[in-house]
């Protein structure tokens, strides 16, 4: 069982996924020294396991001021992140400067929940290759835990966040879509269902977990539950982006229900038909 808060125990937690969060010895840090500073500690921590140019700093925060502006407010910056940070723990040496290079502490013993995150999809990946079921959907379930957001959310113009958001976001929906497919395969239906629908809160328009909404339906014999799960996709694909369901859902539906009195049938405007 993993502890209600798994940063406590470590030095530093950061907390990317959702809105920024940073803690301290478990404490979260509030009382942030200028702004600039936050932007700053979100960057390298993002980052931290490489050193990162003073320029790449400079070009992120003020692209458009001359290089020695620029070089004198990151020093400022710097100073204020240092002082928010050795506030809360003096003994530590958080940022390092090397060279014409600023980089968090490698020494540092800092949690960050993207690891975790990724760690847990990666174990879950591994245990569902040898069949190893339980494990595998504990492991999914830990990483749909800490995924408390998209990356950064609090920050959506950060160019520099936006293809890791949508990388995550991806790694996200992998997650709950091996559960639910391990769930469905060990007929698990009803786990199944909800693990799908988890994922349609943030991705309406996901149409493999409408499918194993429609396939989980199915295995039980209720048709008119599918058929109706059916009908959320086609609108859910309409509104988001203009289109109808593949031709794999729709087929789907066809196969599996032909046999029943209610038989769906597509037409050229996205809309279905009972006969």
């Amino acid at each position: 069982m993993k502890p209600a808060n798994p940063w406590d125990g470590h030095r530093v937690g950061a907390v990317m996924l959702g809105s920024f969060r940073l803690y301290l010895d478990g404490a979260p840090v509030t009382d942030w020294h200028g702004s600039r500073g936050q932007r700053i500690a979100r960057y390298l921590l993002a980052h931290r396991r490489r050193p990162v140019p003073k320029e790449r700093l400079i070009e992120l925060i003020w692209p458009e001021v001359p290089p020695e502006v620029g070089r004198r407010n990151l020093h400022q910056a710097i100073y204020c992140l240092r002082s928010t940070l050795r506030a809360a723990q003096p003994d530590e040496h958080h940022v390092l400067l090397e060279g014409d290079c600023y980089r968090v502490n490698p020494d540092l013993d800092v949690w960050c929940d993207v690891d975790e995150f990724e760690a847990d999809i990666e174990v879950g990946r591994r245990m569902t290759s040898v069949g190893r079921v339980v494990e595998a959907i504990a492991s999914y379930r830990a990483a749909e835990q800490l995924y408390g957001g998209e990356y950064l959310e609090d920050t959506p113009y950060e160019e520099w966040a936006i293809g890791e958001r949508d990388r995550l976001d991806a790694r996200y929906a992998q997650a709950v879509l091996g559960m639910t497919v391990l769930h469905l395969d060990g007929g698990a239906t009803d786990e199944a269902i909800a693990c799908a629908r988890t994922l349609l809160v943030s991705r309406p328009a996901d149409e493999t977990a409408h499918q194993l909404i429609i396939r989980a339906h199915l295995s039980n014999g209720r048709r008119v539950d599918a058929l109706a799960q059916y009908r959320c996709c086609v609108g859910a694909l309409a509104r988001e982006f203009g289109l109808a369901p593949s031709e794999e859902i729709t087929a789907l539906c066809d196969q599996l229900l032909s046999s029943s009195a209610t038989r769906l049938t597509g037409h050229g405007n996205g809309h279905l038909a009972a006969e």
